[in-house]
């Protein structure tokens, strides 16, 4: 059965091209039109290299005009940034740290409490709306016009509230990664550290 797949898919017996896996694959993407970079082989007189491609450009090179890139000089711009990254911890991620824990989330849950109660006061208008419209006090045009303007209200409260939950949410997401990241720094790097 699993030849019987395997030959459906096309993958056939040599599957072991599928096997290959690299430091960089589907890591690298396209600047210009956001395919994957593909590890190839390029064969010259002077020397075979590895090169990454987009992808795209591959199969159509009319919407993507990404050119190759070699494989050392990904490399050695990963390595750069690492470096940089290591050697300005102190200047500029522990900082940028101290400062998104230093947002107060008090601050904002304080605001969502507010905006919570403003929309008890359109739920409870709403009511009033209904009893006067049911006691035949209020004529059906003007309820109308009334309920429109609670639900806009009602909308835009909701929509406040959602933008700082995802804010909160948000900032809590960059520590998070941001942590991971200064985790994982060594205290120097060398490409066989990083490649290996």
């Amino acid at each position: 059965m699993l030849l019987q797949r395997a030959k459906e898919k096309g993958n056939g017996i040599n599957t072991e091209r599928y096997q290959n896996r690299y430091a960089l694959s589907s890591k690298v993407i396209c600047a210009e039109c956001g395919g994957v970079f593909k590890r190839r082989k390029h064969y010259k007189p002077s020397g075979d290299y590895i090169a990454w491609c987009c992808n795209n450009h591959i199969n159509h090179t009319k919407p993507c005009s990404m050119k190759y890139i070699t494989d050392d000089a990904i490399k050695a711009a990963i390595l750069t940034m690492k470096n940089k990254l290591i050697f300005a911890e102190d200047i500029l991620l522990k900082p940028l740290l101290y400062s998104l824990q230093g947002f107060d989330d008090k601050d904002r849950l304080l605001n969502i409490e507010a905006i919570e109660n403003q929309l008890e006061k359109v739920t409870e208008e709403r009511q009033v709306l209904a009893s006067l419209i049911s006691s035949g006090l209020l004529e059906p045009g003007m309820a109308s016009s009334e309920n429109n303007k609670l639900n806009a209200r009602e909308r835009q409260l909701n929509a406040e509230k959602d933008s700082i939950m995802n804010s909160v949410l948000g900032d809590r997401d960059k520590i998070r990664e941001l942590e991971k990241l200064m985790k994982h720094l060594p205290q120097e790097m060398t490409a066989d550290d990083f490649f290996s």
